[in-house]
């Protein structure tokens, strides 16, 4: 009886040990049914397997065997019971889920239909200033017509949008966008609608697919509105507030976006060639895959922002900040980036080709199969940087550079000395792979 004891409690002390040490590493997986079955059919085997072995091993009692069987049953009920409560609770969870869903659905149509209702309003004086515009020969809105659509606009409320078994993640209004499309078309002179856009907040706004070629939404409110495969192209935007808009597959070439705050915004596979981005803020904006190429850049702020994948090839982005930003496999061929803070950035597979980083603060970056070969290099930090298979073909740099490798303290400083020759051209010297 004293080995059954002894097994007893080692098995109790392991599983103990076992479960603590299962919920210190992933305490969420306690959470699923299919975890904690598995956890306990493992013991029960653990039981079962030490109960036969005992049988075949030690001589026991009629009785020993029966309180041994009375305890793998009792575990094997637990197991059971323990899968009839998680199973039932995973139900009762999933339906609350779908009456959660259910009610956030219903909830938003009648939003919607409360918007439908104020479309009435909203019909009623858009054809008061359509009647203004119209019988003023500078097709002018007067105060008291911009006034009108501002208490309009705080009618209209955003909501969450059905579309069949779905609803959006985020609450537009697709009132405010027909609303700014009607007033687009009405032929508004350029002071009146710069004026009206300036002052009616059109955050929230659905415009997704929208044709706003050559519109000016010059200091406009429009954080948070939906610009999916919208055509901004040579649009106005100086110093409008475009927080946390979405900006998927938009096209907004040669648009004007100086000192515009895109901060958090999507702009993933958008197309911004040859805009003008002077100072614009795109603190933690997602341009994975997007187009940046020969854009004018000067002094914009990307830092915290994931550049993946994009092309921003011949920009000009002097003094930039892009700091602790992921620019996996982002194409700058040509590209002007001199005095630009880029400390902490990713740059793994980064193309640098002809790239003027000259003055740029590259600290503590990874540059981990960087193509840099062409590149200036000139006055550029690189303290810490990790330039592990990095091309350095034909780059311009200083007389001390390698010198300056081991005093930055690159772990590839030797390697890259003993790769590359210094070549004297002028007033610089390019590095030369070496045969």
């Amino acid at each position: 009886m004293k080995g059954i004891g002894k097994i007893l409690i080692g098995l109790v002390i392991g599983l103990i040990l076992g479960w603590a040490a299962a919920f210190y590493v992933s305490p969420f997986s306690f959470k699923k049914a299919s975890f904690i079955i598995g956890l306990l059919t493992a013991s029960t085997l653990i039981t079962l397997f030490y109960f036969l072995k005992f049988s075949k091993t030690k001589k026991q009692t009629s009785g020993q065997t029966t309180a041994l069987l009375g305890a793998f049953i009792s575990v094997l009920l637990f197991i059971t019971l323990t899968y009839i409560i998680l199973r039932s609770e995973k139900l009762i969870n999933s339906k609350n889920t779908q009456q959660k869903e259910q009610a956030h659905k219903t909830q938003a149509l009648l939003e919607a239909n409360q918007n439908k209702d104020d479309a009435y309003l909203m019909n009623s004086i858009i054809k008061e200033v359509a009647e203004e515009v119209k019988n003023n020969p500078q097709r002018s809105l007067s105060p008291k017509g911009i006034d009108r659509l501002l208490k309009l606009s705080k009618l209209l409320k955003p909501y969450y949008i059905v579309e069949g078994d779905s609803i959006s993640g985020r609450k537009y209004n697709p009132e405010t966008g027909k609303l700014i499309m009607t007033l687009t078309q009405m032929g508004i002179d350029t002071s009146s609608f710069q004026k009206m856009i300036s002052t009616i907040p059109f955050n929230q706004t659905m415009l997704s697919g929208a044709q706003l070629q050559n519109v000016n939404f010059e200091d406009a409110d429009l954080k948070k509105s939906n610009f999916i495969d919208a055509d901004l192209q040579g649009a106005n935007l100086n110093r409008a507030d475009l927080r946390e808009a979405d900006f998927y597959r938009c096209n907004l070439k040669e648009a004007q976006l100086v000192e515009a705050n895109l901060m958090n915004a999507k702009l993933s596979w958008a197309n911004l060639e040859k805009s003008n981005c002077q100072k614009i803020i795109l603190k933690g904006v997602d341009i994975r895959n997007a187009n940046f190429s020969r854009l004018q850049a000067h002094k914009a702020n990307l830092n915290w922002s994931k550049t993946d994948g994009a092309s921003m090839k011949q920009s000009i982005m002097t003094e930039t900040k892009m700091s602790m930003a992921s620019c996996v496999r982002t194409t700058f061929n040509e590209a002007d980036l001199s005095n630009s803070f880029l400390r902490a950035t990713d740059f793994t597979e980064a193309n640098f080709i002809g790239t003027n980083l000259q003055g740029a603060d590259l600290a503590k970056v990874i540059l981990t199969r960087a193509d840099l070969s062409n590149a200036n290099l000139m006055g550029t930090i690189l303290d810490g940087a990790k330039m592990n298979n990095v091309l350095l073909d034909g780059a311009k740099v200083s007389a001390d550079w390698f010198a300056k490798l081991v005093e930055w303290k690159v772990e590839e400083a030797v390697l890259i000395q003993d790769s590359y020759a210094l070549i004297k051209n002028a007033d610089h010297y390019l590095l030369k792979l070496k045969n």
